[in-house]
Protein backbone atom coordinates (compact mmCIF):
# COMPACT_ATOMS: atom_id res chain seq x y z
CA UNK A 1 0.00 0.00 0.00
CA UNK A 2 1.24 3.44 -1.26
CA UNK A 3 1.08 6.88 0.45
CA UNK A 4 -1.75 9.16 -0.12
CA UNK A 5 -1.74 10.49 -3.36
CA UNK A 6 -2.40 13.79 -2.03
CA UNK A 7 0.33 14.06 0.41
CA UNK A 8 2.85 12.53 -2.91
CA UNK A 9 1.69 14.87 -4.96
CA UNK A 10 2.86 17.99 -2.18
CA UNK A 11 5.67 16.03 -0.60
CA UNK A 12 7.20 13.94 -3.24
CA UNK A 13 8.04 11.04 -1.72
CA UNK A 14 7.92 9.51 2.56
CA UNK A 15 11.67 10.88 3.10
CA UNK A 16 10.86 14.08 1.84
CA UNK A 17 7.72 14.37 4.00
CA UNK A 18 9.87 12.89 7.02
CA UNK A 19 12.70 15.81 6.67
CA UNK A 20 9.16 18.74 5.78
CA UNK A 21 7.87 17.40 9.15
CA UNK A 22 11.48 17.59 10.70
CA UNK A 23 11.85 21.02 9.49
CA UNK A 24 8.55 22.39 10.62
CA UNK A 25 9.69 21.15 14.04
CA UNK A 26 12.80 22.97 14.02
CA UNK A 27 11.75 25.81 12.93
CA UNK A 28 8.99 25.55 16.00
CA UNK A 29 11.38 24.46 18.51
CA UNK A 30 13.66 28.02 17.33
CA UNK A 31 10.27 30.06 17.04
CA UNK A 32 8.28 29.12 19.38
CA UNK A 33 9.74 27.27 22.37
CA UNK A 34 7.42 27.31 24.52
CA UNK A 35 4.82 25.77 21.82
CA UNK A 36 7.48 23.36 20.87
CA UNK A 37 7.97 21.94 24.69
CA UNK A 38 4.16 22.15 25.18
CA UNK A 39 3.93 19.59 21.90
CA UNK A 40 6.46 17.18 22.52
CA UNK A 41 5.28 16.69 26.67
CA UNK A 42 1.91 15.88 25.55
CA UNK A 43 2.66 13.84 22.45
CA UNK A 44 4.90 11.46 25.44
CA UNK A 45 1.64 11.53 27.65
CA UNK A 46 0.08 10.28 24.60
CA UNK A 47 2.53 7.57 23.45
CA UNK A 48 2.66 6.23 26.95
CA UNK A 49 5.93 7.19 27.52
CA UNK A 50 5.96 7.62 31.25
CA UNK A 51 8.59 6.47 33.18
CA UNK A 52 8.31 8.41 36.37
CA UNK A 53 10.94 10.85 37.46
CA UNK A 54 13.95 9.36 35.48
CA UNK A 55 12.28 10.70 31.74
CA UNK A 56 10.87 13.79 33.78
CA UNK A 57 14.37 14.58 34.88
CA UNK A 58 16.05 13.85 31.41
CA UNK A 59 13.15 15.16 29.21
CA UNK A 60 14.90 18.25 28.81
CA UNK A 61 18.31 16.61 27.67
CA UNK A 62 16.05 14.34 25.18
CA UNK A 63 14.36 17.37 23.35
CA UNK A 64 18.13 19.25 23.16
CA UNK A 65 19.40 15.87 22.01
CA UNK A 66 16.52 15.75 19.40
CA UNK A 67 16.37 19.02 18.76
CA UNK A 68 20.19 19.04 17.33
CA UNK A 69 20.00 15.94 15.71
CA UNK A 70 17.22 17.29 13.68
CA UNK A 71 19.00 20.42 13.10
CA UNK A 72 22.04 18.26 11.85
CA UNK A 73 20.06 16.20 9.41
CA UNK A 74 18.73 19.42 8.04
CA UNK A 75 22.17 21.27 7.45
CA UNK A 76 23.69 18.09 6.09
CA UNK A 77 21.26 17.71 3.76
CA UNK A 78 21.64 21.20 2.55
CA UNK A 79 25.53 20.48 2.18
CA UNK A 80 24.77 17.61 0.65
CA UNK A 81 26.29 17.79 -2.79
CA UNK A 82 23.39 17.73 -5.40
CA UNK A 83 23.49 14.48 -8.28
CA UNK A 84 24.10 15.57 -11.26
CA UNK A 85 24.95 18.72 -11.42
CA UNK A 86 27.01 21.31 -9.41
Amino acid sequence: MGMNPFICLFFGNPRRLAGTLAGVAMLVAIFAPGAFHWFTERAADELNWTLGTLVTKLWPWIQIGAFVAIAAGVILSILRPKKGGS
